[in-house]
């Protein structure tokens, strides 16, 4: 049976995965094949049949059960006749809903908070407009908003709680880079509804973007990279056009489609090199040397921290020898003897008891003979702070020590020039998954179309383009109701204002905002900074939607208690 549109319940109990067929035996009778062979034969009322199945867009809706969010959803189908709901899971578990059990939401204004938080930032967008802070019309952009997808990265925006968590991805590829970092921000990316990237390197940024960009269309989702202007658009494009995947992307703002026409001649051109392959086995074998390599980077890191403080350590000692000034603190042989551990355990132990009471008592010394073996009373006249000092300097020659010898081991088994080759052969392996993957999933082309009633839309004639690019100012005015991209990637958004960026994650499902940490907060004329404080103080609603004081990125990480985010570099103070 099909279970996309078909159901068999037998006593009220979905049995549809269980059968192989269903036909009348007798007048009243019903006879029941079962995949495990078996045959049974039952009255028709005990049986409830429909192959008139409708699958729910999953992508536009969301399900409720007693206000109880249900996620991990893999399908869900309705069938009228019986006023029943099949989910099916990602696990793979069923569960069978009453139609009256259940809210599916097609507006995202339908919870109450998130309209009215909307119809703040409307207010402040009117306010913005009439001081001509805009060029672009963003208060008419919201104008056009009736109805939000309830998927959208704006309805958690609008209405915080934890970040939600995506569970669907099978693993991520690096055609354009690799590095800890750049695994940390792909993963973070694809693995969370909202995430924050941070560099100053455009280099970086960049690597980021592609690799999350390859990462989901691999898995079959969209994704669109939305820029200042139009201009830096094109380094993406330039890009994918080398790696001879452009016939993915597309520029939001172009005219035509000729999607199906391109993808249709890079089949041809790359059939015999990709048709034939198993994707498994080429991402079994993309993960297995992401693993390796993982781990000598990851020692490479621990040798850099080492490193670090190896340098620290001999530093501190630079400053105990100018503070002991030459004057000789004889240490006994053994306390020489100890370990760090003990050693540290002896000089805090030591001082705490110097600090209470100000000298070592009599009983005390006697415990430290057998504790520690110090026998020499004539120790315990030295100088407290000299001693604290010394054994500081004994500790940390210890540590430098030790600290050489594990950095010694960590590069015995690290080769520079072995990891480089490593990390390309990564990108190679990925873009050859990528390919693959594309291959399979636009194989039968020539079943996509695009109707001819959305062509005056400028986002609905692109649906084929796994990948598109826009700059900002069109992006957002390009919004129609419900329309929703699986990834936004809003890149150098440092400056994104906080109305610009909720017409931003009304267009996502999932974002991703990447900061070039240099950020500029808009001067506002004394005026309009009055009237939108006025509006904040009228619609009492949350400080990290306070236009004056945030930008976008500031006002996520003051609404939601931690927002995912990955620093692949910092700015130099």
């Amino acid at each position: 049976m099909n279970i996309e549109n078909s159901i068999i319940l037998i006593n009220d109990e979905d049995k549809t995965e269980e059968i192989v067929d269903c036909y009348q035996s007798e007048e009243d009778k019903l006879e029941v094949r079962f995949k495990n062979g078996e045959s049974n034969t039952y009255n028709k009322d005990q049986i409830k049949l429909s192959t008139e199945g409708k699958l729910i867009e999953l992508k536009n809706v969301v399900i409720y059960e007693n206000e109880v969010k249900i996620t991990n959803i893999l399908m869900a189908i309705i069938f009228e006749e019986f006023n029943i709901v099949k989910i099916i899971f990602k696990n793979g578990e069923n569960k069978l809903f009453e139609r009256e059990q259940l809210n599916i939401s097609d507006n995202g204004f339908d919870e109450a908070v998130v309209e009215n938080n909307f119809m703040y930032f409307r207010e402040v967008a009117k306010k913005l407009d009439l001081y001509n802070v805009y060029n672009n019309g963003v208060s008419e952009a919201f104008e056009r908003i009736s109805m939000i997808n309830p998927n959208s990265a704006l309805v958690d925006y609008l209405n915080p709680k934890e970040i939600e968590t995506i569970e669907d991805f099978d693993f991520a590829i690096y055609p354009y880079g690799f590095n800890l970092r750049q695994q940390e921000a792909v993963e973070k990316a694809v693995t969370n509804k909202i995430s924050i990237i941070e560099s100053v390197s455009i280099e970086e940024r960049t690597e980021a973007i592609l690799n999350i960009t390859a990462t989901v269309v691999l898995e079959g989702k969209n994704v669109i990279i939305v820029t200042k202007d139009n201009f830096s658009t094109l380094k993406y494009l330039e890009i994918l056009k080398k790696s001879d995947i452009d016939f993915t992307v597309n520029h939001l703002k172009e005219e035509g489609n000729n999607f199906i026409n391109v993808c249709e001649q890079w089949l041809r051109n790359s059939g015999s090199r990709f048709g034939n392959q198993n994707i498994a086995d080429k991402k079994e074998e993309c993960l297995n040397i992401q693993n390796e390599l993982v781990e000598k980077l990851e020692n490479i890191a621990k040798i850099e921290s080492l490193e670090k403080e190896q340098t620290y350590l001999l530093a501190e000692n630079v400053k105990v020898e100018k503070e002991l000034q030459s004057k000789e603190v004889n240490i006994p042989p053994a306390i020489l003897k100890f370990n760090q551990e003990k050693l540290l355990a002896f000089k805090e132990e030591y001082i705490s008891i110097i600090k209470k009471q100000g000298h070592i008592g009599f009983f005390t010394k006697i415990m430290f003979i057998f504790k520690y073996s110090i026998w020499d009373f004539s120790f315990y006249d030295i100088d407290p702070e000299l001693l604290e000092k010394a054994i500081e300097e004994v500790y940390n020659d210890r540590k430098v020590d030790e600290i050489n010898e594990e950095i010694k081991a960590l590069k015995n088994d690290l080769d520079k020039n072995k990891i480089d080759g490593e990390i390309e052969k990564i990108q190679e392996k990925s873009m050859e998954v990528l390919k693959c993957g594309l291959y399979e999933n636009f194989k039968y082309i020539e079943g996509m179309y695009t109707s001819q009633e959305e062509e005056n839309e400028p986002i609905k004639k692109k649906v084929n383009y796994p990948i598109l690019t826009s700059a900002r100012d069109f992006f957002i005015n390009s919004i129609y109701d419900n329309c929703i991209f699986d990834f936004v990637i809003l890149d150098e958004a440092a400056d994104m204002d906080i109305a610009t960026g909720v017409l931003a994650l009304a267009r996502g499902r999932n974002i991703i905002v990447v900061d070039d940490l240099n950020e500029i907060k808009t001067k506002l004329d004394e005026g309009l900074a009055d009237e939108l404080k006025t509006v904040f103080d009228m619609n009492e609603v949350n400080s990290g939607y306070k236009y004056m004081d945030n930008s976008l990125i500031s006002s996520l990480n003051q609404v939601f208690k931690q927002v995912p985010k990955t620093e692949l570099s910092k700015k130099n103070n």
